[in-house]
């Protein structure tokens, strides 16, 4: 019981803890954020903390909260459920701290949404759609989790430490953080663009997912780089005492390893993966060559026609809302499978 209540502490808070923590002199908590913590705890573990921490609330400590969590709970409990909170935390994978940004849905939902945004200036573009397709989710009932990739919005470091690898299996641990805050058993993933990309290689190299669905997705790295240069040399390169830089990208530092990464990506030079439902969600009409690749290699891959593309070479500096394409998009995700 102590190990569980110091697992939900930590997840809960974002960072490790030691019992003589105290949880507003010495890890910051705010009221808001102590109730939101105390009302997790009741719901996860069946019990009633408000009487218990109605004193000395601003030197409570770990080990405190502890003890009245397991002093309360019940002998025989029944199977229990985390409640997700709708307050942004990070979690950890291999060493890097990502930021998260969950939405509760339904408490008997079987299964949630992980977001995860494209790259660079198109990750700044899509922000608030995928924000508001998370809440459209939630409102269906459906959890969800977006997080920041490592070196992007603000998880640690920048791009000149970020590398691939880790963006491809981060994907798999934000699964598994979905599933254990919201005690679902499905993790379904929508990626757009370059997060289309990463789901599709993380399902390839066997992640724990259920279904992936691409959105718009990047298919070949090299040409989505040179997108994106295209993009860099004619927005911010028409100044003649600007001299470019070959590992700057956007306004961005982006280290040549990471850079070389990318452009090899290629989601049709392995296998498609076969234990995982692929949808294609497209408003470009060019997802042939991904179609070609399941057939040939026998593995399903179902379409989702979309009416509305995005188009970045045209769009980066408006605002673009593809409202009709979430309307879909909510619609699939939420459908029973």
């Amino acid at each position: 019981m102590e190990g569980e209540v110091l697992t939900l502490l930590r997840r809960h808070l974002g960072a490790e803890v030691r019992p003589a923590d105290r949880l507003i002199e010495d890890l910051g908590l705010d009221s808001f954020r102590f109730m939101e913590l105390v009302v997790e705890l009741d719901a996860a573990f069946g019990v009633d903390l408000g009487l218990a921490l109605a004193e000395g609330v601003r030197f409570l400590t770990i080990e405190d909260i502890t003890r009245a969590v397991t002093d309360r709970a019940p002998q025989d409990p029944a199977p229990r459920r985390h409640v997700p909170s709708s307050t942004p935390y990070f979690f950890e994978h291999e060493g890097v701290s990502l930021y998260a940004v969950p939405g509760a849905g339904a408490p008997n939902a079987s299964r949630g949404v992980l977001l995860v945004h494209p790259f660079s200036v198109e990750a700044i573009q899509s922000f608030r759609a995928l924000q508001e397709l998370g809440t459209r989710l939630n409102a269906q009932g459906i959890p969800s989790l977006r997080f920041d990739l490592w070196g992007m919005g603000d998880s640690a470091d920048s791009l000149w430490e970020a590398r691939l690898p880790h963006w491809i299996s981060s994907i798999g641990r934000a699964a598994r953080e979905l599933r254990e805050r919201s005690g679902i058993e499905e993790v379904h993933v929508l990626g757009l663009r370059l997060g289309g990309a990463l789901a599709y290689l993380a399902a390839q190299q066997g992640a724990a997912l259920d279904g992936v669905t691409l959105w718009n997705p990047v298919l070949s790295g090299a040409e989505h780089i040179d997108q994106l240069q295209r993009i860099d040399r004619r927005t911010f390169r028409t100044r003649k005492d600007r001299r470019l830089r070959k590992d700057e990208l956007l306004g961005a530092r982006v280290h040549p390893e990471l850079l070389a990464q990318l452009r090899a990506i290629d989601l049709c030079a392995a296998p498609p993966p076969r234990e995982v439902r692929i949808v294609h969600a497209d408003g470009h009409g060019d997802g042939a060559r991904l179609r070609e690749h399941h057939r040939s290699g026998g593995v399903p891959l179902e379409d989702l026609p979309l009416r509305e593309a995005w188009a970045w070479d045209t769009f980066f500096t408006h605002f673009y809302w593809p409202a009709t394409s979430i309307d879909n998009l909510v619609t699939h995700l939420t459908e029973e499978r």
